[in-house]
């Protein structure tokens, strides 16, 4: 691939639909997580996002779940 892609999702749940949901968000990013590059919504939900098409370019700002996602991924590889 030679030119960068941004894939964004906007999802309705039908209630009562969140396992199926879940499924298919997991099945999804094992498929494209495969592809160099790949930043998934459990990483971006960290973060402030915005992006700056005419600079061609993604900002990240910590956002309010950043340290509290960064202390539960410390100890998750402890456990291991």
């Amino acid at each position: 691939m030679d030119a960068a892609a941004v894939l964004i999702a906007t999802v309705k749940l039908r209630p009562g639909m969140d396992a199926e949901f879940t499924a298919w968000k997991a099945h999804s990013d094992l498929v494209i997580g495969k592809f160099p590059g790949f930043v998934g919504s459990d990483m971006l939900r960290r973060f402030h996002v915005t992006f700056d098409y005419a600079g061609k370019r993604m900002v990240l700002e910590r956002g309010a779940s950043f340290e509290l996602a960064t202390a539960r991924s410390r100890v998750q590889q402890l456990s291991r």
